[in-house]
């Protein structure tokens, strides 16, 4: 369970020196989009609870609701971009570096010098499935 104030951005008096939870952005009911401070792309964005949690199984169900709708109005905010990365780093290991969960929302374009990748690619050595994309398929179907 998280260790600070679960307040953080419900009111004025609970700053707990998270710069996620004194952030200010578009607000949902439980998440707020801000722009990233170091952006890998034009238009990449962070969906912030608004609740300071630091996993993501400590959610509540109306919170995972509001995911969805943050998400979806992060998105929106780039109008011409269909293509994105969705995803998050939880814990230290991981690649977190602000100990308060967040998504990022990082748009993707042809020959915006990234590769489309995926997150596979966190262990560049293993994302090549080294079967094809149709074995790979089969291969999780007959899989018990």
């Amino acid at each position: 369970m998280s260790s600070m104030n679960t307040n953080c951005n419900e009111c004025t008096e609970c700053f707990t020196g998270c710069i996620f939870c004194d952030a200010t952005g578009i607000k949902t009911d439980h998440h707020i989009i801000v722009k990233d401070k170091y952006p890998v792309t034009k238009g990449h964005l962070l969906v912030v609870p608004k609740r300071h949690l630091l996993h993501v199984s400590e959610y509540e169900v109306q919170e995972w609701n509001d995911l969805r709708n943050a998400i979806s109005e992060a998105k929106q905010m780039c109008p011409s971009v269909t293509d994105f990365n969705i995803g998050l780093n939880e814990g230290t290991h991981a690649g977190q570096t602000i100990e308060h969960l967040h998504w990022h929302i990082i748009p993707r374009i042809e020959n915006d010098g990234g590769k489309p990748c995926g997150v596979r690619n966190v262990f560049p050595d293993k994302a090549d499935y080294g079967v094809g994309a149709q074995t790979y398929q089969t291969h999780f179907r007959n899989d018990k």
